[in-house]
């Protein structure tokens, strides 16, 4: 399986998730935006525990074509002038 973020990378990203989610678990009382928290950390526990990460994909899908060098140059083709 093609993996794109490195083994260190996985690892932290799982402990994060985790982490984020014990957190909102353990406390009591008014949550407000917290709550949100176990839903972001679904993607980076999600993402660590298959090795791929589609925005780092497609980050360097856009950044391979804007720095790719062309392969044919094209020199003029209109009309010669009189």
């Amino acid at each position: 399986m093609y993996t794109n973020i490195s083994s260190l990378n996985r690892v932290l990203r799982i402990v994060l998730s985790l982490g984020l989610v014990f957190t909102v678990l353990s406390m009591s009382g008014p949550l407000g935006a917290l709550v949100s928290l176990p839903f972001v950390s679904i993607y980076a526990g999600i993402t660590g525990f298959i090795g791929w990460d589609p925005v780092i994909a497609l980050m360097s899908d856009v950044h391979q074509k804007l720095t790719a060098k062309p392969t044919h140059i094209h020199h003029g083709g209109g009309l010669a002038a009189h």
